[in-house]
């Protein structure tokens, strides 16, 4: 006997929130210039008091605070066995949240992944207990694919200025040595 999947209920304001995300990422080449509009946009998906983004160092052995819709959050971000970044690449549920000043409550979170590899976390926090479900992770891991666009397509853009610059810098060279 083959178990049938509950049927899924489609919530158009969802769905039209879904849409305005990408007009949102694309309309600038820093995420953190568009990181309120997209948590405005992503509450409209799955209701939330802050939005974080944090992106993995160079070395990959700690997060830093990138994009904040909040007040006084931590620069750096610890990844040992007591924090909440101890499986970054494992979208979850949290029910205990660090930093107790901030009064957040709840949290859900997903890994942002670009080419394979946890670039980043995107986590949505609320103020009040146990309100996120399973629903809100699979939603949550939706808009952090949106987000890995949003970074993909700012590291093409810083990818391309390094390049001019290096363009610039070797045609200077050469026409010092003319």
């Amino acid at each position: 006997m083959v178990a049938m999947a509950e049927p899924v209920t489609v919530d158009l304001t969802q769905l039209d929130a879904f849409h305005d995300l990408l007009p949102a990422l694309a309309g600038s080449l820093d995420i953190r210039d568009v990181f309120q509009r997209l948590s405005e946009v992503a509450s409209r998906i799955v209701p939330h008091d802050e939005a974080n983004l944090l992106l993995a160092t160079d070395d990959g052995t700690q997060y830093r605070l990138y994009a904040s819709t909040g007040d006084g959050a931590p620069d750096l971000v610890c990844r040992e066995d007591h924090c909440v970044l101890r499986e970054p690449a494992t979208a979850k549920l949290m029910i205990e949240i660090p930093g107790p000043a901030r009064d957040l409550r709840s949290g859900v979170c997903a890994p942002v992944f670009i080419s394979d590899e946890v670039a980043g976390v995107f986590a949505l926090f609320s103020r009040h207990p146990h309100i996120y479900s399973s629903q809100d992770l699979a939603l949550v891991q939706r808009l952090a694919a949106f987000v890995a666009v949003g970074l993909a397509h700012q590291r093409l853009a810083e990818t391309a200025r390094h390049a001019a610059v290096e363009r610039a810098r070797t045609a200077s060279r050469c026409d010092r040595a003319l």
